[in-house]
């Protein structure tokens, strides 16, 4: 099962969802994000104050997502041309507490924002005067039911074998939540533990990379979702996957590690690692740890180990080990190597 990354992904479908329930949009943003580059669609000619046309209305407003620093749009349709009107279409982003956008000619008024990473903005519209205050004097039509859109996505990345004998082969893929064709940015795949890149696609929702090492050794392996470079974490950053590593030994032991897939923010859940056979003979521990670098449990005997996990985010990203005892990340001397588990941390959204 595909898990999510970076809490900016989720905060914005959150966002837009509400958006949708409720018919009328509320403020809603990724932590971290901003708008910068604006550019509004205006006019800069001056008239003096008349009557609007009568009946003037806001009969839709449109809005076209896009990727993250990429410019989202809003365009704005009225039933008559405001021009000569001596009112204006206005544009307010009151995520940001800024209008994006005035016009006074026409019957379409569009304006443009970038965000640098994935978000939801909450945009009113109206016809009113050109007033800086919120909301604008004179109010002649207004729409409050739209939002400006910048996509993300979050990456997966699992390994073919997490424990595998020297000389083995074994295949990574990062695996991102859409097609990340029409973007701006690249899926690549690093070894974090010598700092090489190892893969780097532009296309797809898939990146594949084999790996091997002759002798007895343990690898970290992860994803990034940003600009195309060769060291990580690469610039404009949109994603990381989970940390997998990967252990090549003649040792035979194996280990899983289990957890829950989502639970509310602030609660607990188990995790529970199983090794292959009972460490207590090997004198070795079963270890998980949360890929912050916690040491959640050490159990020195039997084949399965749990730990009572504090969701205290977004994201809870766990793996576990066979190992003799140890407190690092990764531990020295380990024999196996779990797959990694991520936990969703759901936020109550209030609406």
């Amino acid at each position: 099962m595909l898990r999510l990354k970076r809490a900016a992904v989720l905060v914005a479908a959150m966002a837009t969802a509400a958006l949708v329930l409720l018919g009328a949009a509320g403020p809603a943003s990724a932590a971290g994000s901003s708008a910068a580059a604006r550019n509004v669609s205006q006019s800069t000619a001056t008239h003096q104050s008349a009557k609007p046309p009568a009946g003037n209305q806001i009969v839709v407003v449109n809005s076209f997502e896009a990727w993250a620093t990429q410019k989202a749009s809003v365009a704005v349709t009225t039933s008559r041309s405001v021009t000569g009107s001596g009112f204006y279409v206005r544009i307010y982003d009151y995520t940001i507490g800024a209008y994006i956008g005035t016009c006074d000619t026409g019957t379409i008024c569009t304006a443009y924002e970038t965000s640098p990473v994935a978000a939801s903005h909450g945009v009113d519209a109206f016809i009113a005067d050109n007033s800086t205050s919120f909301p604008p004097g004179h109010i002649q039509s207004e729409w409050d039911n739209s939002a400006l859109v910048w996509k993300g996505t979050y990456l997966d990345l699992e390994a073919s074998a997490t424990t595998a004998a020297p000389g083995a082969t074994v295949t990574l893929t990062s695996t991102a939540g859409t097609d990340i064709s029409s973007s701006p940015f690249s899926n690549e795949i690093f070894d974090t533990t010598t700092g090489a890149l190892l893969a780097s696609c532009k296309t797809g929702t898939t990146c594949s990379v084999t790996v091997t090492e002759a002798q007895a050794t343990t690898h970290a392996f992860t994803a990034y979702f940003g600009d195309n470079g060769t060291t990580a974490p690469p610039a404009a950053l949109q994603a990381t996957s989970q940390t997998t590593y990967v252990t090549w030994t003649h040792s035979g032991w194996t280990v899983s590690l289990s957890a829950a897939g989502g639970v509310w923010v602030g609660s607990t859940f188990t995790a529970t690692a199983t090794a292959s056979a009972d460490v207590g003979t090997a004198h070795y521990y079963i270890e998980i740890f949360n890929e912050n670098g916690t040491l959640l449990a050490s159990c020195a005997s039997g084949t399965t180990c749990s730990a009572s996990v504090a969701n205290a985010g977004y994201f809870t990203d766990l793996v576990a080990f066979v190992t003799p005892n140890s407190t690092t990340l990764p531990p020295s001397g380990l024999v196996a190597a779990s797959n990694a588990t991520e936990t969703l941390g759901y936020v109550p959204f209030a609406i």
